[in-house]
């Protein structure tokens, strides 16, 4: 088997390769775009402004996008992806571990032992953190195979000993596939005066969803959230395998464990709003946007 390697003239930019790896809407894309050409900022920063992505997200994003570009620029061919999408690498562009807390870490990790286990152990970064990382690592990757400039191989027919027979050897990708059916959701939360004595707020609806997918993996709901001035300072959701606790600005939480494809799961997730130095009584609206990715 020989690789071809495919060319591009223009990977995407950045708000395509963002769009394409999930970690913002079409929608939201073409909005900031319009008021970057009214401000002059980047689009990055618009994006980050409008509270449509994690800042830090879209840090190891744009470095995954130059490194890429560059790796096409040196003339390399592009199975051999670039080393920017590892856990590590990205853990470094997000800014939660230091070039040197990574170095000190690969120098100690026992073989067969996963970076993120040695790096908790270490206690440079958190549980959560890779559990937000491990999907961000997998979209940003699905951006670059989509853009084109993921694995092309071109195969050819070993011939057998005699030249009078040949095989070919086919492998093929089953696309994931997903299917959801929202039953209800927030569309906002009640703050009382008992509420701002104890520190948080029971929202009452809950998230109540079914999902089917044939991925074996699971999948990964991710919550965009819109900052609310100091209103929330942390999440807690129950429902899943185990609860999950995510900051103000939104998180992934993953769902693993018992996926068949031909069985449609349902869920029921409840919200534990803890409230921040700016929280008030009154009524507020939901905060936050779901997005639900196969793993």
């Amino acid at each position: 088997m020989t690789t071809t390697p495919h060319t591009m003239a223009s990977p995407l930019p950045l708000g395509m390769f963002l769009s394409s790896a999930g970690l913002v809407q079409p929608d939201q894309v073409k909005y900031a775009l319009d008021l970057q050409r009214a401000t002059g900022e980047k689009l990055g920063e618009v994006l980050v402004r409008q509270a449509a992505i994690d800042p830090k997200d879209i840090a190891a994003a744009v470095e995954v996008q130059q490194q890429v570009r560059q790796h096409l620029a040196n003339g390399k061919t592009t199975h051999i992806l670039p080393e920017c999408l590892s856990m590590g690498e990205l853990l470094v562009a997000r800014g939660d571990v230091s070039r040197a807390v990574l170095n000190k870490a690969l120098q100690s990790k026992p073989k067969g032992t996963p970076l993120g286990e040695v790096l908790v152990k270490m206690g440079a970064v958190k549980p959560e953190t890779l559990s937000h990382v491990l999907p961000l690592q997998k979209r940003l990757l699905s951006a670059v195979l989509c853009a084109g400039l993921g694995f092309a191989f071109a195969a050819q027919t070993p011939r057998a000993a005699t030249g009078s027979s040949s095989r070919l050897l086919i492998t093929a990708t089953v696309a994931k596939s997903m299917q959801v059916t929202i039953k209800s959701h927030p569309g906002g939360f009640t703050v009382t005066e008992q509420d701002m004595a104890r520190g948080y707020v029971d929202v009452a609806l809950a998230s109540q969803f079914d999902i089917k997918t044939n991925s074996a993996e699971g999948v990964a709901l991710e919550f965009h959230g819109a900052h609310k001035g100091g209103v929330i300072q942390q999440v807690h959701i129950t429902g899943g395998a185990s609860g999950f606790q995510m900051p103000a600005s939104g998180g992934v939480m993953l769902l693993q464990g018992g996926w068949r494809p031909t069985v449609t799961r349902s869920f029921k997730l409840r919200y534990r709003l803890h409230l921040g130095p700016n929280a008030e009584p009154g009524t507020h609206d939901w905060p936050y946007a779901m997005t639900v990715t196969a793993l």
